[in-house]
């Protein structure tokens, strides 16, 4: 069986975090041990180097590559060996854990320099107001996504999942910051956030999709990620069977080279969506 998605999983970030330009596809494709040097390296270089001069695009590149290698390496190798080795997966996701503690304590930091009161806004609704700017965007999707990681490695855990408001929040202030960033990765985290979410929509299915289709609009329909989170969160959640094939198979018959900024979080959709057909028996019981 998979490993239990937990709430706030934001698994399309397994597709969009690895975003790996010194790596070709063909490397990325049949050798994961390469994202795992790539990452760990970026990581070690940045870690060795930081002191108190180190720009705020230096903390943001490190909290970058931690989620990218926690959700990309980590949780990702967790899913695939955990009928085999139960053990080794819990491992994984509890060294990813810590991985997503650091990324979340190094966002938080940054975050709080530039604006004091950021803890009180993240906690309440009632906190104070910042006038946040789009520089603050990346801040917020990479803090969201650091959040949503630390909550699916827990395995649930009550001490992580108090936090998942706060994933909705960083979300929907970046998405009103700049909403088509990236790409539209922020509409495909609101895919998978629509359907953990504590205060979820009355019709799921209708809110996932307005987030689908912003998505693929936002990308002109040259993301796969859209349509793994939609199968993902939305046809598998309602047994819908023949619309999980319908999308994955279109991410496996895409044309992935169509936006170079995109081809290999392509390639790591489709290698997720190849490996999810293969599964059919434990997601779907009829």
């Amino acid at each position: 069986m998979l490993i239990q998605k937990s709430s706030g999983n934001l698994l399309h970030l397994i597709i969009v975090a690895l975003f790996l330009t010194a790596c070709a596809p063909t490397i990325i494709r049949y050798y994961p041990r390469v994202i795992e040097k790539s990452l760990t390296k970026k990581i070690q270089i940045i870690e060795v180097n930081l002191n108190e001069s180190s720009s705020k695009e230096t903390y943001l590149d490190l909290m970058k590559y931690k989620v990218q290698y926690a959700y990309g390496y980590l949780l990702e190798r967790a899913d695939r060996v955990y009928d085999d080795d139960y053990s080794e997966a819990i491992i994984l996701q509890d060294k990813a854990k810590l991985i997503f503690k650091e990324a979340i304590e190094i966002g938080l930091n940054q975050l709080n320099t530039r604006y004091s009161s950021f803890n009180q806004w993240l906690a309440s609704e009632k906190g104070d107001q910042i006038s946040f700017t789009q520089k603050d965007t990346p801040y917020l999707y990479w803090l969201a996504a650091a959040y949503g990681g630390a909550i699916k490695s827990s395995r649930a855990n009550p001490k992580w999942v108090i936090h998942l408001p706060k994933v909705g929040r960083l979300l929907e202030k970046a998405i009103e910051i700049e909403p088509n960033w990236n790409y539209g990765s922020l509409y495909s985290a609101m895919i998978s956030f629509t359907v953990s979410r504590p205060d979820p929509s009355i019709n799921l299915r209708k809110t996932a999709q307005k987030y689908f289709d912003l998505a693929l609009k936002a990308s002109d329909g040259e993301d796969a990620s859209p349509y793994l989170a939609f199968a993902e969160n939305i046809s598998i959640k309602e047994q819908n069977k023949t619309e999980f094939l319908h999308l994955t198979n279109t991410v496996l018959t895409m044309d992935i080279g169509q936006n170079p900024e995109l081809t290999l979080g392509n390639i790591i959709a489709q290698e997720r969506a190849r490996w999810l057909q293969s599964k059919l028996e434990d997601l779907f019981y009829e």
